[in-house]
């Protein structure tokens, strides 16, 4: 075991453990070096972690006690344009810039795919019928309830292979 601040060995072997000037080293049964990050500094792991546990407490928690966003996910790019972001409050925005600043529960940029949807209290959105009348391009209408009001929306039904 080496401890020193900054010292990096010049050569280890299985199970040597050093310190250097922001980071605990070792060295493991496959020799391998592993590095911690120390003195609150940011973890970067280039390989995928997976977190596997039997437990009845959460696998995974984020506590953020500062004023940034709770979660973000980006692809290769960062400052990325369309992130997944959780924020302070529990807003989620999906497709969303990185700065993102939530002003509904879930928001989503770009298009929604759904197997249902499940009505709660207040305004709610409902298809209440779908009705044929007359020949032409627009036979079909759908009407929808949105708060208490009925709406028809004229439509084209294309038939798919």
């Amino acid at each position: 075991m080496n401890i020193g601040t900054g010292y990096t060995p010049a050569s280890t072997t299985a199970g040597d453990v050093w310190m250097g000037t922001n980071t605990i080293s070792y060295k493991d049964g496959a020799n391998l070096v592993r590095t911690l990050s120390v003195n609150g500094l940011t973890n970067t792991f280039s390989a995928p972690q997976i977190i596997d546990t039997t437990a009845t407490t959460a696998a995974l928690r984020v506590t953020q006690k500062g004023t940034g966003n709770v979660l973000l996910i980006e692809d290769s790019l960062n400052p990325d344009a369309d992130a997944l972001v959780v924020d302070q409050a529990g807003n989620v925005g999906i497709g969303v810039a990185t700065g993102y600043t939530a002003t509904q529960k879930v928001e989503v940029v770009g298009n929604v795919k759904a197997s249902g949807f499940v009505n709660a209290a207040g305004p709610v959105f409902t298809v209440k019928s779908v009705s044929t009348h007359g020949v032409g391009a627009n036979t079909h209408d759908i009407y929808m309830s949105v708060g208490g009001s009925t709406y028809r929306i004229p439509c084209i039904f294309v038939s798919t292979p």
